[in-house]
């Protein structure tokens, strides 16, 4: 970011001069989520832009030699736009999120051309209104994998193209996993871990406002204990 504007930004992965490849004005922003998907010839970059300052978020394929652009998607009046793009191993399949809400949507798979262009209307995969925290598609090109769900229970789920209808949990529950990532070459998953801990205390007043002592812990485990509530009658 700098000045008015968010700047991609290419370098040599060995090292080497930076290059600007796009700059897009603050006001539209890059969509929610992960911003940027290569290629699977790493010509060109996904990217979900916001075309005009009424417009909602498209991802939009940059070529990264000429900075040539086309959105490729095209998101429904009332929807808060697409974001989350990533590109199948072969190239020709490009998953994203549709979010409905502000940060809920559902998941969708767009084909696509050897030119990347957009072949037909993308298809939902997933559930909807689900928050999404990343996705990434196996390396088969079968299955998506992808991060949904809400604080204290955020899982990983596989998403098979040919039975959407049936996914199937990765993590156990009550974790926070997120942001999936697939090695194409070596059958690994990597994943981001949330853990945290918040527990309930109780603080005695001796008039409102006025604590009486230290706060003393009441409710408290190796989960998240939140919006503590006495019953009308204080039992």
């Amino acid at each position: 970011t700098r000045g008015g504007g968010y700047f991609v930004i290419i370098v040599p992965s060995r090292g080497g001069p930076e290059r600007e490849l796009l700059e897009i004005p603050r006001l539209g922003g890059l969509g929610v989520g992960r911003a940027l998907a290569w290629s699977a010839d790493s010509g060109s970059l996904f990217v979900g832009t916001i075309p005009s300052a009424h417009g909602s978020t498209a991802i939009t394929p940059v070529d990264v030699a000429t900075g040539e652009m086309r959105r490729i998607t095209t998101p429904a009046d009332g929807t808060q736009g697409d974001s989350l793009p990533v590109v199948s191993p072969d190239g020709r399949m490009l998953a994203f999120v549709r979010r409905s809400g502000i940060q809920t949507g559902e998941a969708n798979v767009l084909r696509l051309s050897a030119a990347l262009g957009p072949i037909g209307e993308p298809f939902p995969i997933g559930r909807k209104g689900l928050f999404y925290h990343g996705m990434a598609w196996s390396a088969d090109g079968r299955d998506l994998i992808v991060s949904s769900g809400n604080t204290g229970d955020i899982g990983l789920w596989r998403i098979p193209l040919d039975h959407p209808d049936r996914p199937e949990r990765l993590s156990p529950p009550g974790e926070e996993c997120r942001q999936p990532t697939v090695a194409m070459q070596q059958g690994r998953l990597a994943f981001t871990r949330a853990s945290w801990d918040e527990n309930i205390w109780r603080l005695t007043l001796s008039a409102p406002g006025r604590p009486a002592g230290g706060p003393a812990a009441l409710i408290g485990s190796t989960r998240l204990e939140l919006n503590a509530q006495f019953s009308p009658d204080g039992s």
